[in-house]
């Protein structure tokens, strides 16, 4: 089975006297290999850009990803493997685990690495990251679904960012 989609974002920004808008895309091709494997391509911001009402026009730098999930219903475990390029960064290869606790509680965690090559090479480094999801029935045949994802601040030493979603 073969899957396409297309992402379609609308930036709109406000700080001061400053205010910008935009628009971006991505492409993915996502291919199952068997019941419990799949591949999956993406191609993020090839034509996304950010406008300033009194300066220029950005654009966001192309990044292309590949990877593999494989589920391993013996054990409730998902595998997870990509590796992200941009023309900024370089290669950044990533791994991941997701156990599924129960039907509705996954526990996740993993690393990715950067460094390796690109503008940012340098001195290569490995950064941890962990989340957890809660899915929730919602509806007839619709399901809630609460993440949390948590990933070392570039920025910041020993700082972590959280991210939350609900889909």
């Amino acid at each position: 089975h073969w899957s396409l989609g297309v992402n379609l974002k609308l930036f709109v920004g406000s700080l001061a006297d400053l205010s910008s808008t935009g628009f971006g895309t991505d492409i993915g091709l996502q291919v199952r290999l068997t019941r419990d494997t799949t591949l999956g391509f993406k191609l993020q911001d090839p034509l996304s850009f950010l406008s300033y009402t009194d300066g220029p026009t950005e654009f966001f730098p192309a990044a292309f990803k590949a990877g593999v999930s494989h589920w391993e219903e013996a054990w409730a475990v998902r595998l997870n493997a990509d590796l992200e390029w941009d023309a900024d960064l370089g290669f950044r290869p990533r791994a991941g685990i997701e156990w599924r606790i129960l039907d509705t509680l996954a526990l996740r965690g993993g690393g990715w690495a950067g460094g390796l090559t690109g503008a940012g090479s340098g001195d290569p480094y490995l950064r941890p990251t962990f989340g957890m999801g809660i899915v929730l029935p919602a509806g007839d045949s619709g399901l809630l679904e609460f993440d949390y994802t948590a990933l070392p601040d570039g920025l910041v030493q020993g700082g972590f960012l959280h991210q939350i979603s609900l889909k």
